[in-house]
């Protein structure tokens, strides 16, 4: 679940930032943590199907060879007169209905982890703050920005072969508006 989560994650800020992801020209690097981050999920995943069959599996083994052994007694009691067949398949019957919530209990445990990690996290969730209740004072207001933005050597490419800006060095001040325009307009 923590790779799910840590890929959530990943992938919003990803696709939020997909202009300059390809503007930056780092598909590659991306592809390359895309991959990562799924191996990871494919993994967990893997190991928890494993651990989910092998629980089942076992389930499965308990049932069959306590029913093997009530047939197994059962029919030693029919053949010296005992038991009868209906008796023994009534009793097997009965079994079964008792041996299930057992492996139920047995269980819970293992059902119990799963159940409040996903709580917790279900809790951590409607424990955050909304961000219209946060605090007026967190929020910086525009007529409290004072100063001025400025551009020392600032360089930029698309890609490493494709410089559009070098070196360059301007001043916006305060109320100034400024923009810069490429050869797409």
């Amino acid at each position: 679940m923590e790779y799910a989560r840590d890929y959530s994650k990943w992938y919003g800020d990803k696709m939020s930032g997909i202009k300059e992801i390809k503007l930056s020209g780092i598909e590659n690097i991306i592809m390359r943590q895309f991959v990562i981050l799924q191996r990871s999920i494919i993994k967990t995943s893997v190991r928890s199907q494993i651990i989910d069959g092998t629980k089942v599996a076992c389930d499965l083994i308990l049932l069959q060879l306590m029913a093997s052994m009530i047939y197994i007694i059962g029919s030693k009691m029919i053949v010296k007169d005992a038991f009868t067949i209906g008796g023994l398949f009534a009793f097997a019957t009965y079994s079964t209905n008792v041996i299930m919530p057992i492996s139920s209990l047995i269980n819970i445990r293992y059902d119990m982890a799963k159940i409040l990690l996903s709580a917790k996290r279900l809790f951590d969730f409607l424990d955050m703050e909304c961000e219209d209740t946060r605090k007026d004072s967190m929020r910086i207001k525009q007529d409290e920005i004072k100063g001025k933005i400025v551009f020392k050597n600032v360089s930029h490419f698309y890609r490493r072969d494709n410089e559009v800006l070098r070196n360059v060095n301007f001043e916006i001040n305060p109320g100034e508006k400024a923009g810069i325009v490429g050869l797409n307009g």
